[in-house]
């Protein structure tokens, strides 16, 4: 199988390092250290060793780059996309692995608890700073064997950071457009935490962050009918499907604001263990400023609205998310076994964004609207008992609990501008889930160098609780019943570890995706068509296999690729019954196959060359929801990823030069949205990011940042981020 990467290679200058003796020093330990995960197997291995691909990002590589948020820590990690379609602003950003379109198909954890929320399986990226991880760990292929629902192309795990010293860190930095109004404005990121290590075992930590951006104008009002004669200044355009489409103007800039706060206490235990204790707050906002028309009449006015356009259609409301997590764990010795039980809660109170009416009665000075909230909560418990039989065996025993929570709720507004000014409730749906999961792995080695390991989970679901209420109209109030499910989920792996240079390893595995809150139970009626939800849902499932190799064949390089193959059934799609229903059913089945290569070689002098990429191809078989999608290619995956990029570290100079390369996407399950370089489309792009870094003293350091340093002007749905930099002021004491 051949692999087109359409990559850039672009260098220059530098990444982090104190004096020229403390950036030897790091150096030195950064390249000792082996990557060491624990998701891909719930034990410590190195990735060389465990049955299916794995990665880490370490918290150096991650302080190498301008990422926008923890998720685009990942977008170097082959088989992995990460979505982030308006750069800083986007609300609906996400890590999808192998091409299984849709975060609720990729198991998002932090520190082994579920972050994907309890209404549609999503995961809220904002407020998350990466300083405050110490890793990112990332296991692909069929991960329910270990972790159960959502893991079907994978398992990612953010790893907190907790000080092993007394520290104390600061960053404070400004971006802006470069050249480009389509970047985020008066760009403001700032960070600070405090950590220390006590004589007593005590490891305490604390960290406050806050980002804000005016944003830039990520959507044009784009309409099917062309003005009357009389009426100026509109743009001809295509929609994605080839349609021909007018533009007359522009919806406000997309403002964001986001805030962290973290605190963690820890107690060492002997024997490595320890008692920990989590509180983490994420909140972002959004909203949008004043559209511009780009329509005049016969005497120079402002026109916004003609025929059955309104002024409605410029208005984008606000929105806005706090998500808030409660965590304890606790790791100890049990005689020669280890035992390891983590709970928390995950819990989304504020939820809401704002849709402005499309009456002539709501315009930029205000009139009527919609408040849509969601609050929801997600109750977590795990526990883990791993013991060593014989010398050669690891066992895992364990069982867990995820309980979900979700309420949605429509109100009107008497100014869509304020979300204070609600009136009555127009339409509320909700529910709620619980899984219950007892599961085993072991591990065994055998022959000196092979290593089998055979997993299995069964995880019993429930769905209860749900109804749907169109306020007002005819067979509402709806009640649903209770639903039971179970799947059994095993999984084998094998690793043959022939030298210290050369390992190989095959994976085989089942995983399976419960329906959510959102497909269960909302049931609504809008716009005189019925939206059907469906309490009978079943689980989606997948079943994979895949083999690969880790590879050292010289001084410097590490090789790594992966082949893999799948298939997905009972894939969950919404039909057409009549002009005026639709509703929710099993309809899908598909395939993919693709091949990940991963491969870095360090150079003298400081530097290392990384480059990798991916082809995933995959196809719907059978999908009688929609007969057009069969044959064609996943929703919003992209067919071919890749990377090429050098980082560079000497004395107190550092620099990291990074191209990244994203192939076709489509937006609609029939693949009919073609048209590249249009509002609404998913263009190929390639772009280029470069950071340079001069480390002044031990305590001060100034990096300047040039994302999308060409200036690829692309569409990813909405008008994709163009040039801009970052100037940042960062330090530990």
């Amino acid at each position: 199988m051949e692999i087109k990467l359409r990559i850039l290679l672009v260098g220059a200058v530098a990444v982090a390092a104190g004096n020229a003796q403390l950036a030897a020093a790091q150096e030195t330990q950064i390249k000792s250290l082996p990557d060491v995960v624990v998701t891909a197997t719930r034990t410590q291995h190195a990735t060389t060793d465990t049955p299916g691909a794995s990665y880490v990002v370490t918290r150096e590589e991650m302080a190498s780059r301008n990422l926008t948020g923890i998720d685009g820590a990942l977008n170097t990690v082959p088989g992995v996309f990460d979505r982030r379609d308006k750069g800083e602003a986007d609300a609906r950003s996400s890590i999808t692995l192998r091409g299984m379109s849709d975060q609720k198909r990729t198991l998002v954890l932090q520190d082994g608890m579920p972050l994907n929320d309890a209404y549609t399986g999503a995961v809220s990226f904002g407020g998350l700073p990466v300083m405050d991880y110490e890793r990112v760990e990332v296991a692909l292929g069929a991960g329910a064997s270990l972790y159960g629902n959502n893991a079907m192309g994978g398992v990612v795990n953010l790893v907190t950071h907790m000080p092993d010293k007394r520290e104390f860190t600061y960053a404070v930095g400004y971006g802006d457009g470069l050249g480009s109004d389509n970047a985020g404005h008066n760009l403001r990121r700032t960070y600070v935490s405090l950590g220390d290590k006590l004589d007593n075992g005590v490891r305490l930590f604390a960290s406050l962050g806050e980002t804000h951006t005016n944003g830039y104008r990520t959507q044009a009002n784009i309409q099917s009918t062309a003005p009357p004669a009389g009426i100026g200044g509109a743009v001809p355009t295509q929609a994605a499907t080839g349609e021909s489409r007018t533009i007359i103007g522009e919806k406000g800039s997309n403002e964001w604001s986001s805030n962290h706060a973290a605190i963690r206490a820890a107690y060492d235990l002997p024997q490595k263990g320890e008692v920990r204790l989590a509180y983490q707050r994420n909140a972002y906002e959004y909203a949008y400023g004043q559209p511009k028309t780009w329509l005049r009449d016969a005497s120079g006015n402002e026109v916004y609205g003609y025929g059955s356009v309104r002024e409605a259609s410029f208005l984008e409301g606000a929105g806005a998310r706090v998500r808030e997590l409660y965590q304890a764990s606790i790791e100890t010795a049990v005689g020669s076994a280890r035992l390891k039980l983590n709970a928390g809660i995950n819990d989304s109170a504020t939820n809401w964004y704002v849709t402005p009416g499309t009456s002539a009665a709501t315009t930029r000075n205000g009139g009527p609207g919609t408040l849509t909230s969601t609050p929801m909560r997600l109750y977590f418990s795990d526990a883990q008992l791993t013991v060593t039989p014989t010398p050669n065996q690891v066992l895992v025993v364990g069982a867990a609990w995820r309980g979900e929570s979700a309420d949605t709720k429509d109100r009107s507004l008497s100014d869509w501008r304020n979300e204070e000014t609600t009136g009555s409730t127009t339409y509320r749906a909700g529910g709620k889930s619980q899984t219950f999961a007892p599961f085993v792995q072991d591990e065994i080695t055998f022959a000196e160098k092979f290593t089998a390991s055979l997993g299995l989970r069964w995880d019993y679901w429930q769905a209860y609780d749900g109804y749907a209420d169109s306020v007002g109209m005819a067979g509402y109030p709806m009640q649903y019943a209770t639903r039971t499910e179970h799947e059994l989920s095993p999984k084998f792996g094998l690793v043959y570890r022939a030298n210290a240079d050369t390992s190989l390893r095959t994976s085989v595995g089942h995983a399976f995706r419960a329906p959510t809150v959102y497909e269960l139970f909302r049931t609504r009626t809008t716009g005189g068509i019925t939206y059907y939800s469906n309490p009978d849902l079943k689980p989606e499932t997948v079943n994979s296999w895949d083999v690969g190799g880790d590879f050292h064949p010289w001084k410097g390089a590490a090789i790594k690729p992966t082949f893999y193959v799948y298939e997905v059934r009972d894939l969950i799609y919404r039909r057409t019954i009549s002009s005026t229903e639709k509703e929710y059913i099993n309809a899908g089945r598909a395939k993919g196959k693709g091949f990940e290569l991963d491969v870095r070689q360090q150079l003298p002098h400081g530097w290392t060359v990384l480059a990798g990429g991916a082809i995933n191809k995959t196809k719907i078989i059978e999908n009688k929801a929609s007969p057009d999608s069969e044959g064609r290619q996943f929703e919003n995956v992209p067919e071919r990823t890749g990377h090429l990029g050098v980082m560079w570290r000497q004395h107190a100079w550092s620099f990291t030069g990074l191209a990244r390369y994203v192939s076709k996407r489509y937006a609609e399950d029939d693949n009919s949205d073609t048209t590249n370089n249009v509002q609404g489309s998913f263009d190929p792009y390639t772009v280029v990011d470069l950071k340079l870094g001069y480390q002044i003293d031990k305590n001060l350091k100034l990096s300047l940042s040039i994302d999308n340093a060409l200036n690829r002007d692309y569409y990813a749905y909405y008008q994709a981020p163009g040039r801009s930099y970052f100037v940042e002021v960062s330090g530990q004491f």
